[in-house]
């Protein structure tokens, strides 16, 4: 058991998965605590300060979607109205955590049954990532992926019923953060951040 302990919050359950992947293959042992994901953007900013505050006595790795933003310096000042501590790692999925699954281009073009030519190089740069997947999905020759992950039309919601399902069973079995970071720059600023938290808290533990 390790004596790291890491406060995990994401937006939702595509980052969270994506993060706890990520420390899987980091071989970081850490003690995750915290939900996870909270259930939005609007949660994880009515909460900054108190997350602020916790990272002062250990690392609080918060993931977000840039969206619309500018950037993550402009995003958080906005969201956070003191200085950040130096255990809070703030850290966005340009411009949401698709891309980060669409960065590991040959894995994903196995999975959805597609050529790796249909998937975006430069993941980062789509201004609407989870579109772009959506319409990755419509491609697919598995048809059951198509019927559980988009969404019914007949229903009111952006994804399918079984959309995050079967995002995680891919993350967890066939993803691989060191191949996919080679496509995505946020992806590679936010894995090295993650490998530096057990030098950044070293001396509390001396």
């Amino acid at each position: 058991m390790s004596d790291l302990s890491l406060f995990l919050v994401t937006e939702d359950p595509l980052g969270e998965a994506l993060i706890r992947a990520m420390i899987q293959q980091s071989g970081i042992l850490f003690n995750i605590e915290g939900k996870g994901s909270v259930g939005g953007k609007g949660a994880i900013r009515s909460r900054m300060v108190s997350y602020n505050q916790l990272a002062r006595q250990y690392p609080v790795l918060v993931l977000t979607d840039l969206d619309d933003a500018l950037c993550p310096g402009s995003l958080l000042e906005e969201w956070l109205p003191e200085p950040a501590a130096r255990g809070l790692l703030f850290r966005l999925a340009v411009r949401e955590a698709e891309a980060w699954v669409m960065a590991h281009r040959e894995a994903l073009a196995s999975f959805l049954a597609i050529p790796e030519t249909k998937i975006p190089q430069r993941p980062d740069e789509l201004p609407d990532a989870k579109g772009s997947f959506l319409q990755l999905i419509r491609k697919s020759k598995n048809n059951r992926l198509k019927k559980e992950m988009l969404p019914d039309p007949e229903q009111a919601t952006p994804i399918g019923l079984h959309y995050n399902e079967h995002l995680k069973n891919f993350v967890f079995g066939h993803w691989r953060v060191k191949t996919a970071l080679e496509n995505s720059p946020s992806l590679s600023r936010t894995w090295k951040r993650l490998l530096e938290i057990p030098h950044l808290f070293s001396e509390k533990r001396v």
